[in-house]
């Protein structure tokens, strides 16, 4: 008898995929304002990545409530100050899951970087 595999998990994008900053399903979908409700709202822009560094790829992960985010600053598809990436996802995942996850149902946007996702965890990079 074999296994059965468990569905992949659907990983939101809240990023620039065009002009401004959206959150999108895996299908490339725009989702409006109160569509997806994550435990840090709907409209995310900005406010999980780290602080005010913005150097591409600096990313933080986040635990709450059943959902796991991971954000960093992207100046690959809008060149303004403050530009960013966050996928986020239903389940508890590490940096490495949720990079692995994001990158594998987003790899148009991950196509457009040139540059390496670190994780700043406790003032201490961790590339992965």
């Amino acid at each position: 008898m074999e296994a059965v595999k468990a569905p992949k998990p659907k990983v939101f994008y809240f990023g620039c995929m065009g002009s401004g900053h959206h959150m999108y399903d895996p299908t490339d979908t725009m989702l409006y304002v109160r569509k997806l409700e994550t435990p840090w709202g709907s409209y995310p822009d900005g406010t999980l990545c780290p602080e005010k560094t913005y150097e591409n790829g600096l990313a933080l992960l986040h635990h709450k409530d059943g959902w796991t985010a991971l954000a960093f600053w992207d100046q690959s598809g809008d060149t303004r100050p403050g530009s960013h990436s966050t996928f986020l996802v239903r389940g508890d995942y590490t940096f490495a899951e949720m990079l692995a996850l994001a990158k594998e149902q987003w790899a148009g946007i991950f196509a457009r970087m040139r540059f390496t996702i670190t994780e700043k965890s406790d003032g201490k990079a961790v590339q992965g």
